[in-house]
């Protein structure tokens, strides 16, 4: 069993507005990468959220989904993993860790890691595009310990590093995997893409 983990407990605003409330195409940010997350092959779905957890709680739909809050957000990336980590039950064999800023990522390409996952050669699945590592990553839970031992505003890469072996890179041709909208001017570019 896999389950998904959407870290979007990020602090960042643009124009006085959370970025998992930024709109386009009629819906919020955050709202589509859980559409693509639903529509993907996982048994089970969790989001972290942050300090406008309330606000986006009732402004998007997230039935059946865990909503976990992360009151340490300033501490980190890391510290929304943990966070999401710590409601996972033992049942799961692997969680795919995804960014709630990352809207281009579609639910085809979560199935393709969760397919090479399931092949069983490797522990940690990949998307690549031209060359580089993108999100989501897929992890097999044997990584756990590595991952509760991340410190600071880091993803999923310090483990990476340390178990290159393990690793299954799966070429993605869009760049979908690799566009977070970290700044105004590329969340334009994505909103013009998505309209």
């Amino acid at each position: 069993m896999i389950a998904g983990l959407i870290l979007a407990a990020g602090q960042v605003k643009y124009s006085g507005q959370a970025k998992p409330l930024l709109a386009a195409d009629q819906a919020f940010l955050l709202e589509m990468v859980v559409r693509q997350f639903r529509a993907a092959p996982l048994d089970d779905l969790i989001v972290v959220l942050g300090q406008d957890a309330r606000q986006i709680v009732q402004r998007i739909s997230l039935n059946g989904i865990k909503i976990i809050i992360n009151n340490e957000h300033r501490a980190g990336l890391s510290s929304s993993i943990q966070r999401g980590l710590a409601h996972i039950s033992s049942r799961f064999q692997a969680v795919l860790i995804g960014r709630g800023n990352m809207p281009l990522v579609t639910s085809g390409t979560i199935g393709r890691l969760v397919a090479e996952y399931q092949k069983g050669k490797k522990g940690i699945v990949v998307p690549v595009h031209e060359g580089q590592r993108g999100y989501p990553v897929l992890l097999d839970l044997k990584h756990l310990e590595s991952l509760v031992s991340l410190r600071g505003d880091v993803g999923a890469t310090p483990v990476l590093e340390s178990n290159p072996n393990d690793i299954r890179e799966v070429p993605i041709a869009s760049d979908e995997v690799l566009i977070d909208v970290d700044s105004r001017e590329v969340w334009e570019k994505v909103r013009h893409r998505l309209n």
